[in-house]
């Protein structure tokens, strides 16, 4: 099963954000979207989510997103934004249990993934804190165990998928090697990830796919190794960069 963008574009204003995108995500793999700011990365994401309505088309599991029921929709793709609003007094146990809804798996089960969700964030303490009192790498993790607990769960049939806007931002080095961790979990279970980053070697070290985006448009895309060049990062990125290689796993490793 996949998600298959083709030929996205969006306007917003009179404005092109998305221009000629064609990228497809697989089931079982990590796909990584990078680009500077405003290359367009969460517009290319939200539109994969059904939440704008772009030109183009894009499917999952060969059928339009926006044909698929809420419900059915939401069992197989759960989506973290770069922000996630919520002003309201739930403790982060119930935040987190907002994405078992989808599901009609029964209070018990649902509150033992819940639990289990916020134990692999490292956000067991968090569960009977109030979510507006927490810190903004704490209601990161909150959100992040979310989708997790939604996506928990194999389905019966058809493939599950996430996609992460800047999931680390907040984070410090061990949530972001955390992330790292558990996305490479997701993945050996089936599940497709498409995920948006700043930081090119936290990518490099988990991408089976990567996209770089620039204006709107894919600049270029491929295996690590073969997206993150001296050229690529300068053209795209407007710096001098020298590109190695990780003494412990041969992923490129980009310093500037």
């Amino acid at each position: 099963m996949t998600i298959e963008a083709h030929n996205v574009g969006l306007e917003r204003s009179g404005v092109t954000l998305l221009s000629g995108i064609d990228l497809t995500i697989h089931a079982g793999a990590i796909t990584t979207v990078l680009g500077p700011n405003g290359a367009g990365k969460t517009s290319l994401l939200r539109s994969i989510a059904g939440e704008l309505q772009a030109s183009g088309e894009i499917t999952l599991g060969g059928t339009p997103v926006r044909e698929w029921s809420a419900s059915e929709r939401a069992k197989r793709l759960a989506i973290l934004p770069q922000h996630s609003l919520l002003d309201f007094p739930f403790t982060a146990e119930e935040v987190v249990q907002l994405g078992r809804m989808p599901h009609a798996s029964g209070l018990s089960h649902d509150r033992d993934i819940v639990r289990q969700a916020l134990a692999l964030v490292d956000g067991h303490f968090l569960a009977n804190r109030e979510y507006t009192r927490l810190s903004g790498g704490e209601k990161q993790r909150v959100h992040f165990a979310r989708v997790l607990a939604q996506i928990w769960e194999p389905l019966e049939s058809g493939d599950r998928f996430l996609l992460l806007d800047e999931p680390t931002s907040s984070f410090d080095l061990a949530h972001q090697r955390m992330t790292v961790d558990i996305v490479k979990q997701l993945r050996l279970q089936g599940v497709g990830v498409m995920m948006i980053l700043h930081d090119l070697n936290l990518a490099a070290k988990c991408a089976d796919h990567m996209v770089l985006m620039q204006c709107g448009q894919v600049s270029v895309s491929g295996s690590p190794c073969d997206v993150l060049t001296e050229h690529t990062v300068k053209e795209v990125f407007q710096v001098e960069a020298h590109v190695d290689r990780h003494p412990r796993d041969g992923a490129p490793l980009v310093i500037i």
